[in-house]
């Protein structure tokens, strides 16, 4: 069954891949750095000469590099890593839920995995979230092992692999650890002492493993490496917990799902994508992830009833409740976000919802209900499919009101089935329901495989207009500048260091990636990073080293002085910004602007 069906999530998820080509730009730039220069591979930098580095741990363009130093470089080489992790991610599901129950709960836990948008969106796109998914959930694997043998090397995965979490994503990899030792102290059979001891000995694993990159950033001399991208003072604890922790909690700019006033019963629950108990069930947030969280939270009060009056360490119980926290906890933080934040993000809510789902499903399916028993079941299946075709109904994609229609009738006729069918059959029409339930975000699965994605935004319908429901702003890095093949050749006909210049880290990867030249970036990836210094540019201007500066808008003089002296996390220093602004002023009242093949530049030579 596991061959069979990592064969099919495969080929559903490397269908129409060639559509979203190279993905995220700002991770694919970084990408051909690395396969040019091993110093720009180690530190994740964006651009060959290793000016700054994405704002991320290079965890997951360490693993596209060398499938690209492999393949070559291309959209394939870059994408197809992330489709295989997404195999994998599938599997495990199905393997851990298997390890518990058997092959019928453990299969719609795989099928809901698998379906999921969100999920079908990140593991065909080359953002960092995927191996993040993946090591959380080798982490549980490692865990629920060390649980049923207890041995120190499957404490020590556990914790490495909570470790890599965090140099794929920094402190949002940490957010499951709590539910991983709580795994292990509730379902654990030693004494406390022992339990406690191997929860110390994972935590430890991950301290080394996520401390290792940390070190090298340390003993290596700040002079001689690459600027941390969007860290305030080129230092990685600032960007762990500034621009990657409390900015993304406490807000710096506006979330990427703008507010929208509708007449939508579901969008008067609170404000549109906004921060707030509701967010996960509006707009594009609802959207992505929406229809597993009814379904988990249903068969995780159905296990914790069923297996009321256990012992302490059952391990259905304790697992139940290991992914509960991690589901809660991590649903909790993006809900409350009011900095960055994107509907993608959800994917981490997948994993342990679907086990969840699977542990529910065998709960039920072994246990004969009463009537009122039945008439509460029935009645969830009725809520959720409720909900789901409410979500067919924001679509606006030819297709949709037949996916609704078809689920309308299937959910009504699995309800009614629930409440009259003999107990002989009650098993298989429980497990049917639990297919309906897995199954319903298909139509939006083949939706999102169909439409091209971009920029470092995808949403599952990116070349669609928004409709109600699904009111985003999408940004200019959510829509990539394309250059003009005479205008890629001019460059490539460069024998300079860099080819050209441009700020922003995110535009200055995607002209590397179109144009297979060395660009640098100016100010990082929201051009606010204090990096070239006007000095150190002039100089590489002065030594023939950069041919020509694209221009790009940039922020007004006014803005740039008014920024206020903070911490780039609360608003960002006006040093930083003044910076950038100084180095194209200083470009534009030296030299005169051109026009090459459709892009606006100065020629510096």
């Amino acid at each position: 069954m596991a061959p069979l069906l990592a064969a099919a999530v495969g080929a559903l998820y490397l269908n129409h891949l060639d559509r979203v080509g190279f993905g995220n730009a700002f991770y694919s730039g970084a990408t051909w750095a690395g396969t040019r220069s091993a110093k720009a591979w180690l530190f994740g930098a964006i651009d060959p000469g290793a000016t700054v580095t994405v704002d991320k741990p290079p965890l997951s363009t360490w693993l596209m590099t060398l499938s690209a130093r492999v393949f070559g470089f291309s959209g394939a080489s870059t994408l197809v890593p992330q489709v295989l992790m997404g195999v994998v991610s599938v599997a495990a599901v199905y393997a851990i839920v298997r390890r518990l129950t058997d092959w019928r709960a453990a299969l719609p836990s795989a099928v809901c995995m698998a379906l999921l948008p969100a999920n079908v969106l990140i593991y065909r796109y080359n953002n960092p979230d995927a191996v993040m998914n993946l090591c959380l959930l080798a982490a549980a694997a490692a865990s629920l092992r060390l649980v049923r043998r207890p041995a120190w090397p499957w404490a020590l995965l556990a914790g490495s692999a909570v470790g890599l979490a965090f140099l794929a994503k920094m402190l949002e990899g940490l957010i499951a650890a709590p539910a991983f030792a709580l795994l292990v102290l509730l379902g654990g059979q030693e004494p406390l002492r022992r339990r406690a001891a191997r929860v110390g000995a994972a935590a430890a694993a991950a301290l080394a493993t996520g401390g290792s990159y940390v070190l090298l950033l340390q003993i290596w001399p700040a002079n001689l490496r690459p600027y941390l991208g969007e860290s305030a003072t080129n230092s990685f604890l600032d960007l762990v917990i500034g621009y990657n922790g409390l900015a993304r909690i406490v807000g710096r700019s506006t979330p990427s799902a703008s507010a929208g006033n509708t007449e939508s019963w579901w969008q008067r629950l609170g404000p549109e994508g906004g921060p707030g108990p509701f967010r996960l069930f509006t707009g594009e947030f609802a959207l992505e992830s929406s229809w597993i969280l009814l379904p988990a939270t249903a068969a995780l009060l159905w296990v914790l009833w069923r297996r009321r009056g256990l012992p302490r360490d059952d391990l259905a119980r304790a697992v139940a409740l290991s992914m509960a926290t991690w589901l809660f906890t991590h649903a909790l933080v993006i809900s409350l976000m009011r900095g960055i934040v994107h509907p993608y993000y959800t994917s981490a809510l997948a994993a342990p919802a679907a086990i969840l789902l699977g542990l529910g499903v065998d709960a039920a399916r072994k246990n004969r209900l009463p009537a009122p028993g039945r008439l509460t079941v029935a009645s969830v299946v009725l809520l959720q499919g409720a909900w789901e075709v409410s979500l067919y109904a924001r679509g606006g994609w030819d297709g949709a009101t037949r996916w609704a229609a078809l689920l309308a009738v299937a959910t009504v006729v699995v309800a009614a089935a629930l409440l009259v069918v003999p107990s002989r059959w009650w098993s298989n029409v429980t497990l049917v329901s639990a297919f309906v339930v897995a199954l319903a975000p298909a139509g939006y699965a083949v939706a999102t495989i169909d439409s091209p994605h971009g920029g470092v935004n995808p949403v599952l319908q990116q070349g669609a207009p928004p409709v109600a429901g699904t009111v985003l702003t999408l940004r200019a890095k959510d829509r990539p500048t394309t250059y003009s093949p005479e205008f890629i050749a001019t460059l490539r006909s460069e024998g300079t260091p860099w080819a050209a210049a441009v700020r922003g880290s995110y535009e200055a990867a995607n002209l590397e990636v179109q144009a297979r030249v060395p660009v640098m970036p100016i100010g990082g990836f929201h051009g606010t990073d204090a990096t070239p210094a006007l000095p150190a540019f002039l100089d590489a201007v002065r030594r023939g080293q950069v041919r020509y500066y694209v221009i790009v808008p940039e922020p007004s003089p006014t803005r740039a002085a008014t920024q206020p002296v903070a911490p780039r996390w609360w608003g960002g220093p006006a040093a930083a910004m003044q910076n950038t602004w100084r180095i194209s002023e200083w470009a534009r009242t030296h030299y005169d602007a051109i026009t090459m093949f459709g892009t606006s530049v100065y020629d510096l030579s």
